[in-house]
């Protein structure tokens, strides 16, 4: 097995839950899965491939309170052999994952099964202009002009990635099959060396003889709106930016928590940890505002509901947390001028750790 831990209460997690599988799951994982942890103390990371030569599987896994049953959720899925995603599987993982010790959604069969959403992926269609010197991507399904960002590097086969509104997620296409040279032959196309992402034009070159150049044009972005962008260099708003994500996390580690609350002390810790990186944010954003700044009333107020979550989880009430940085997550969004959907809401927890 490989570990790429991320943070050593989050590594530790994964081990204790390995320790506690039985033999023969635990002897797949050590011999087969590979387990990388991130998003604890980094954002991601690079890894050379020949880390994980001796592993069938890899595990991702966002280094969060809940980690662990993540795990185990994942790890059925290994074992069972299940190489594409469906409500059967889901189902199936997440009741070995539940005969394994995972807690909440993880171990949760009839929830996982619900809450599966397959993939769609738009087909694309080409279509030409009347001179054959731009190309279209129709979407099969809708018709739509699929939006396309060209992936160029000049010599490089030419491929770009799709996405359409009436799919949830969006696919890399290789355009070569997609037009075929006029003899029926399947031509080879490259980019072009004067192409770029903005004017990306690609060269279709056939063993016929044929060769033409055309421009590859997107369709519209189906993708909403942004959120305000908060400048890195901005140093008034970037520190309330980061505390508003921190807390988000917390808001999505405390879903995972029953209502007695968590069952060993590194999923404390873990929230803990996140509450002093929020305090430490807030205090840098506080620090540079006027003394008369009414901003300072609802930071103080986040700050109480932070305060509120720890006192909450020490006395084990999940549900009490859960108000606690619900607030504290909708007067952030409210200082950063979020839409009201970005304010979060975490249900209060069930004895069996699921949302009520």
């Amino acid at each position: 097995m490989k570990l790429i831990p991320d943070t050593a209460l989050g590594a530790r997690a994964i081990i204790e839950a390995l320790v506690g599988l039985p033999e023969r799951a635990r002897r797949f994982a050590l011999e087969r899965v590979a387990i990388v942890l991130t998003g604890g103390a980094s954002h991601g990371g690079a890894i050379e491939l020949s880390s994980f030569a001796k592993c069938a599987w890899l595990i991702v896994l966002d280094d969060r309170v809940g980690a662990a049953s993540t795990f185990l959720h994942e790890l059925a899925h290994c074992m069972s052999g299940h190489r594409e995603p469906s409500v059967d599987a889901e189902h199936e993982a997440a009741t070995l994952a539940q005969s394994w010790g995972a807690r909440g959604d993880s171990g949760d069969a009839d929830g996982c099964a619900g809450r599966f959403r397959p993939r769609t992926q738009p087909a694309p269609v080409a279509a030409l202009s009347v001179d054959g010197r731009e190309l279209h991507l129709a979407c099969s399904k809708c018709g739509a002009t699929c939006f396309a960002i060209a992936l160029v590097v000049a010599g490089l086969d030419a491929s770009c990635w799709i996405e359409c509104k009436c799919s949830n997620i969006g696919d890399i296409v290789n355009l070569a099959p997609l037009v075929p040279c006029r003899c029926g032959e399947r031509a080879g196309v490259t980019w072009a060396a004067s192409a770029t992402p903005e004017h990306p034009l690609a060269t279709w070159a056939c063993s016929c003889g044929e060769r033409i150049e055309r421009e590859l044009r997107s369709g519209p972005d189906p993708s909403p709106p942004d959120d305000p962008v908060i400048d890195a260099d901005d140093p008034v708003m970037f520190p309330l930016a980061l505390a508003a994500a921190d807390v988000a996390r917390i808001a999505h580690s405390m879903r995972a928590m029953g209502a007695d609350g968590p069952a060993n002390p590194v999923a404390v810790e873990s929230v803990r940890a996140g509450i002093v990186a929020v305090r430490t944010s807030l205090a840098k954003f506080a620090h540079r505002l006027a003394p008369d700044d009414l901003r300072r009333v609802m930071l103080n107020a986040a700050a109480a509901n932070l305060a509120r979550v720890s006192s909450a989880l020490a006395a084990g009430d999940a549900s009490a947390a859960a108000d606690a940085v619900t607030a504290a997550r909708r007067t952030l969004a409210a200082l950063l001028g979020l839409p009201d959907r970005d304010r979060g809401d975490v249900p209060a927890a069930t004895p069996e750790g699921r949302k009520s």
